[in-house]
């Protein structure tokens, strides 16, 4: 998995050449014109600190493991994920400081039977939005 945090929303051009790049997609910043400021890019290479910046560091919520698999037919260090576990990024203001972002994605999920959630936003005690993902 990585995850990264961008100042603006993506164009779907821009998220294509970051999704073309994969497993790099912090390279493409130099083919792409115009790509926002990253705030924070995850790359979960046996830590939980950003590559770029100073946002702080991610939480384990559970008992994640770093193992290694292949990416894109290349063996890489990843973060694997337990059932209902994850990590946190808090506080969130400290790299989402404004209501328009976009955070790009590169995951693998095991199990797709039923809904998953990739990314959760949680506002308050009671409040628990966020994106899932059906059947794939």
């Amino acid at each position: 998995m990585k995850v990264s945090i961008y100042s603006r929303a993506l164009s779907s051009n821009e998220v294509m050449a970051i999704y073309t790049a994969g497993s790099a997609a912090s390279a493409c910043r130099g083919r792409t014109t115009n790509l926002p400021t990253l705030w924070a890019d995850y790359r979960f290479q046996n830590n939980l600190l950003s590559s770029v910046g100073n946002p702080p560091a991610l939480t384990n919520l559970g008992h994640n493991a770093f193992a290694t698999t292949s990416v894109d037919g290349i063996p890489r260090t990843v973060l694997a994920f337990g059932f209902n576990e994850g990590v946190l990024l808090q506080p969130g203001a400290s790299v989402i400081s404004s209501n328009v972002y976009s955070v790009v994605m590169l995951a693998a999920l095991d199990d797709v039977s039923y809904y998953r959630r990739l990314l959760g936003f949680q506002t308050n005690a009671r409040t628990r939005d966020g994106t899932c993902t059906m059947a794939g």
